[in-house]
């Protein structure tokens, strides 16, 4: 499949058939189509290989700093670093926040109130000047009365600074405790956005993801049209070989007697691009994959337990909806001749790869794997080594029939031999 896309002169694939194919799949096919548009451009160019760009850079001349930094030293002699907040003894990023948000309300109340205070004082001691210099020009009290008046004055004047700071220190306090409450609401506010705007990019992205594996199963069959071909006679020589050597062919051990019960030899014709319908499909498999054993087991010619009849991507999910992290299954596609291995790699998600059947052999698509001869050699090799190399999931569980009176493959093998082993 590989190399049909590789081999097609405007480097086309179809937008289907990225749907149907998993990430690094993706990733792997757009780095074989830039290595072959490299190939080919250096083919037009008449040169035998890519132009190397030097990475050498000009040597510059080197400075002398008299100047230097000594790093200081940690216990394993390597450059000492201190992040805030994890060392021993240090606060918690909230802790720093609300402390610098008190001095800060502090001081700012502090200046508000000193400015309230100072300018009662200033008049409360305007006042006593004028009171005193009335006083001192009164002239018909006598001195001891004067006297009198002026001490009472000056008491006066004591007791009233004294209730202008008593005011002004709660006035402070009251006006901390407003600018904290400020403060606090409007952090509150700025983590609520923050909060907010976080679940609406979770939400935004799994109604992204729900959009794509709904349209994903919609595609998926026409992802592989112009990929997945029929054998054409060369490969067929070669599997005629391949299965002459090792003796492969479904076995019917409970066959009728007197009944001869052979694979069905695959004309010698080349099959359109993709399936026009079911039937087609159904040929494909009767006439091809029942010569190549596919989905049953060669030693003793029963139905794997894995293997699905023509399913789509949201059938599929929804068989393996219960089951554990490797469960599996293999389906065969509908608007393409091959099949896609459906597997939960995690316990919510559900992931599927194009198996490439041409060439008269079985590997994943883009994936540097062995080929294997037949369908189950292949799945015998994924239960042992990752199909992907993010995770260690391998193919654990075969999720088989639901029901027991009809399976889904049956119109595959109606006619060809009996399966209800």
């Amino acid at each position: 499949m590989l190399q049909m896309i590789l081999s097609d002169k405007n480097l086309f694939v179809d937008p289907e058939i990225l749907a149907e194919l998993s990430e690094d799949q993706r990733q792997t096919l757009f780095y074989k189509i830039r290595e072959e548009q490299k190939r080919r451009w250096c083919v037009a160019e008449g040169k035998g290989k890519s132009p190397k760009i030097s990475t050498k850079k000009t040597a510059k001349k080197k400075k002398n700093y008299s100047k230097k930094v000594d790093f200081r030293k940690g216990s394993d002699g390597n450059d000492w670093v201190w992040l805030m907040g994890e060392g021993p003894g240090d606060k918690s990023w909230d802790v720093i926040v609300e402390s610098y948000a008190k001095i800060y309300a502090e001081q700012k109340a502090e200046k508000a109130a000193l400015e309230i205070k100072q300018c009662e004082q200033t008049k409360l001691i305007n006042t006593v000047k004028e009171r005193e210099n009335l006083i001192k020009n009164d002239s018909a009290i006598g001195q001891e009365q004067r006297t009198k008046e002026l001490a009472e004055l000056k008491k006066m004047e004591q007791t009233k600074m004294g209730q202008i700071v008593e005011e002004a220190r709660r006035a402070s306090m009251s006006m901390t405790a407003e600018i904290l409450l400020k403060k606090n609401n409007a952090l509150q506010n700025v983590r609520r956005k923050q909060e907010d705007s976080r679940w609406h990019d979770i939400v935004m992205r799994g109604r992204q993801a729900d959009k794509r594996r709904r349209s994903m199963h919609k595609q998926a069959e026409r992802d592989a049209r112009n990929s997945i071909m029929d054998m054409d006679p060369s490969d067929l020589e070669t599997l005629d070989k391949l299965l002459a050597d090792r003796k492969l062919g479904p076995k019917n051990n409970n066959k009728p007697a007197g009944v001869s019960v052979s694979p069905i030899r695959p004309p010698r014709r080349r099959r359109p691009m993709t399936p026009a319908n079911r039937d087609d499909v159904i040929d494909w498999f009767r006439e091809i994959e029942t010569l190549r054993s596919a989905g049953q087991d060669s030693s003793t010619g029963k139905i794997e337990p894995w293997f699905h009849g023509i399913l789509t991507q949201a059938e599929a999910e929804t068989i393996l909806c219960g089951g554990g992290v490797g469960s599996f299954l293999v389906r065969v596609l509908l608007k393409a001749w091959g099949y896609a291995i459906s597997y939960k790699s995690s316990v919510d998600t559900v992931v599927h790869y194009v198996v490439d059947t041409s060439g008269g052999t079985y590997q994943l698509f883009g994936k540097a794997s062995p080929p294997h001869i037949t369908l189950s050699e292949l799945i015998k090799y994924y239960q042992t080594v990752p199909l992907c190399c993010e995770n260690d999931v391998v193919l654990s569980t075969p999720v088989g029939q639901s029901s027991t009176m009809f399976a889904d493959y049956d119109e595959f093998f109606k006619d060809v031999f009996d399966t209800k082993l």
